[in-house]
């Protein structure tokens, strides 16, 4: 029944994506060929990220739990049987599909979503490049644009799915009696202690990788305007907190395989001032935000980029003795007349003031215009 019950639920989850997929294509159809080929790469790369990232959290959840599972001897629920109540111990069989019922859970509620991702996925897949660097780290403009982001997304996941399972593997340990509280300390057995450390290994590398993301994810602009002042010394923090980070991973690693409790602590403890100090102490105290962070050419030459006017030159005409013939001016009939010249001059952040006729002379030939004003 289980078995029957989870098909007809995949059937569903099936057939809804199926009808998206057609219904795309039908109406693309009614454009231009490649739309339709364009919507039905999009849809499968949907459901290629949405599988790929449930699969992957619930293998990780899934395989969390049954390391716990092996930590416990039995559990005991209890069962009324006519006016009695007893305790019925439930055999490992159960358990083990209640842990797989639980990670694939967990799996599908974390992982489903990234469909989302599609468009920072196919944009870095593709890849942009401006053949412009950042003055700092000499990167093209394109990797802020198409991969960065990418990778701001799979840290965040893998940062994400590491916390679960600390949250998740601590609560059933701590249900199960593994850890527990005892004389002013913090008790632990050999098998609870071995999976917390590994566990806070893959928490130190996603923080590693966080850190190194850092002084990208600060020239990029993801957290505010970069202050010119203090930006040389954010990057060196955050190659100190990687190298910090790093440490605190190697002394999980240790702590996994021996128990150095002081070992551990100290190092994360060490990384939780250091980082406290190196995000909101140390920048206010040495940020300049009247300097510039790149020259005034650097600075014209990214302007050019954003507004799309990296093909203007300026030029002087060439004077000429004898001019041209006036043409006349565009005729008001037609499809040019002043309310579609206006519409067409709008854009989101310039309102249009007035159009007129007018007759632009150049060297030899003299060609009918219209002028626009915009505010």
């Amino acid at each position: 029944l289980g078995l029957m019950l989870a098909g007809v639920v995949l059937l569903l989850f099936a057939g809804r994506w199926a009808a998206g997929l057609l219904a795309d294509r039908w109406w693309a159809a009614t454009i231009a060929p490649a739309a339709g080929e364009f919507l039905t790469e999009r849809h499968l790369l949907r459901l290629t990220l949405d599988l790929g990232a449930i699969l992957l959290a619930a293998a990780w959840f899934i395989g969390h739990l049954f390391v716990v599972h092996r930590a416990i001897g039995s559990v005991q629920v209890p069962r009324q049987v006519a006016n009695l109540e007893i305790r019925e111990a439930l055999t490992p069989g159960t358990l083990l599909l209640g842990a797989t019922l639980a990670g694939a859970l967990l799996g599908l509620f974390v992982g489903a979503g990234a469909s989302d991702w599609w468009g920072t996925v196919a944009l870095a897949w593709h890849g942009v490049r401006y053949e412009l660097s950042d003055p700092i780290l000499q990167r093209d403009l394109g990797f802020y644009v198409a991969q960065l982001p990418l990778w701001r997304l799979l840290h965040g996941f893998a940062l994400l799915l590491t916390l679960l399972a600390c949250g998740l593997v601590v609560t059933l340990y701590v249900a199960v009696g593994s850890m527990r509280w005892m004389g002013g300390r913090l008790a632990l057995s050999d098998h609870s202690r071995s999976h917390l450390g590994w566990l806070l290994v893959a928490l130190g590398c996603c923080l590693a990788w966080g850190y190194s993301l850092e002084p990208f994810e600060i020239l990029g602009g993801l957290h505010g305007v970069p202050d010119a002042g203090a930006l040389q010394l954010q990057i060196r923090i955050a190659r100190f907190l990687v190298l910090v980070a790093s440490g605190a991973t190697l002394a999980s690693a240790l702590w996994a395989l021996r128990a150095r409790h002081a070992l551990a602590a100290g190092a994360w403890s060490l990384l939780g001032v250091a980082s406290l100090i190196g995000h909101f102490v140390l920048p206010p105290l040495f940020g300049r935000p009247d300097l510039l962070l790149a020259e005034p050419a650097y600075l014209r030459a990214l302007d050019r980029q954003a507004y799309g006017l990296g093909v203007l030159a300026d030029t002087t005409l060439a004077s000429f003795a004898t001019p041209p013939a006036a043409a006349g001016p565009p005729s008001p009939s037609g499809l040019w007349y002043e309310r579609v010249v206006m519409r067409l001059a709008e854009s989101d952040s310039l309102d249009v003031v007035a159009a007129s006729q007018a007759v632009l002379t150049g060297p030899g030939r003299s060609r009918p215009v219209w002028l626009v004003v915009r505010a």
